[in-house]
């Protein structure tokens, strides 16, 4: 037979004539198949289950056959979108039943309907944003993006303190107001007034303008 797309796996010997799957030191339940490719959404599920002979029954009648022989073999082909819901299935032939349960797991930070889009969680100089169940980037607390620039959609902007003047303040990281040039006060709305002024006020950085009753240069 042609090797499966997305990969085979056999499992060590599990059990006698009827039992469950249980984890031992050398097999996990359920049985992981990873693979790298997008899922496509539909898939061909091939579970044969062999009965193999121990050596000292080999050994005793003297066989040159086969150490195994096959019980049961079922081959089915699914659809199955990727979510955590196990979707279970029995397989009758004979007097042999095999019940089964398989679902379609994205690996960590891939996301979306065949895995394919990658969010992997940040919090330093590269970004600060978590991921939602769509993959999509969600600022951190403090942060936000900037659709219009190609860092800040990695949520690199911080969100400084309510009140801070958008043209007179910024901050560089969260809940901060540093004042530009020629401003100052908490949310930097106040012109620093010429040096030396005493009996002025003024509208814009190094204005002097004269006190009612004043003149002068400062």
């Amino acid at each position: 037979d042609p090797p499966c797309t997305f990969g085979s796996l056999e499992t060590p010997v599990l059990g006698g004539n009827s039992f469950d799957i249980q984890d031992s030191d050398n097999f996990a339940n359920p049985i992981r198949l990873p693979f790298s490719l997008t899922w496509p959404g539909t898939f061909s599920l091939i579970v044969e289950a062999w009965h193999e002979l121990d050596a000292t029954t080999t050994a005793s009648t003297g066989s040159d056959q086969e150490t195994r022989t096959l019980i049961t073999r079922l081959a089915t082909q699914r659809h199955l979108s990727v979510g955590q819901v196990w979707h279970e299935d029995t397989h009758i032939e004979g007097q042999q039943q095999l019940s089964y349960a398989y679902r379609v797991v994205c690996d960590e930070h891939n996301y979306g309907e065949g895995c394919s889009v990658y969010c992997r969680p940040r919090n330093d100089v590269f970004g600060h944003y978590t991921c939602n169940e769509e993959g999509e980037k969600v600022c951190r607390e403090g942060w936000k993006s900037d659709q219009n620039e190609e860092e800040g959609k990695y949520c690199t902007e911080p969100i400084c303190m309510p009140g801070c003047s958008d043209r007179h303040g910024y901050c560089e990281v969260p809940g901060e107001c540093r004042c530009r040039v020629g401003w100052q006060g908490k949310f930097c709305d106040e012109c620093i007034r010429y040096p030396g002024c005493l009996h002025g006020t003024c509208h814009q950085p190094w204005q002097c303008n004269c006190d009612e009753g004043w003149g002068g240069l400062f």
